[in-house]
């Protein structure tokens, strides 16, 4: 019984080994998944913390450094479309903050005094 046992492993790694890909090579175009992407952006005139004031241009410039980031592992993200819309709950959003006490902590910020912020960065 533990030789046949013994004797399935073996053939399954055997199996698996010659089905194994080179995760080190980036993979070809025809083999990345394409996952579709529609970015929600809030805007709110009552709390400034749920304003998002990111234009287009930048939020296509994230895409593409997280596209090149997950470029390697055969996955690329194509902007659907960017969405803005008012932001509902703003009361939660408030009590979220002053529990967390800085919104750095959970979500993309940008200061017009952050030098880092200039060239489209963001911090997260």
């Amino acid at each position: 019984m533990k030789t046949a046992i013994g004797i399935t492993l073996f053939a399954a790694l055997l199996v698996c080994d010659a089905r194994a890909t080179d995760v080190t090579k980036v993979p070809a175009y025809d083999q990345f998944i394409v996952v579709p992407l529609r970015v929600h952006v809030l805007t709110s005139k009552e709390l400034d913390l749920t304003d998002g004031r990111i234009a287009d241009d930048e939020v296509e410039k994230a895409v593409l450094k997280i596209n090149a980031i997950w470029s390697k592992a055969g996955i690329y993200f194509g902007l659907e479309s960017i969405v803005r819309e008012p932001a509902a709950q703003i009361d939660r959003f408030q009590t979220l903050d002053a529990s967390v006490g800085a919104p750095a902590s959970w979500a993309f910020t940008r200061t017009d005094d952050d030098a880092s912020s200039r060239d489209g960065d963001y911090d997260v």
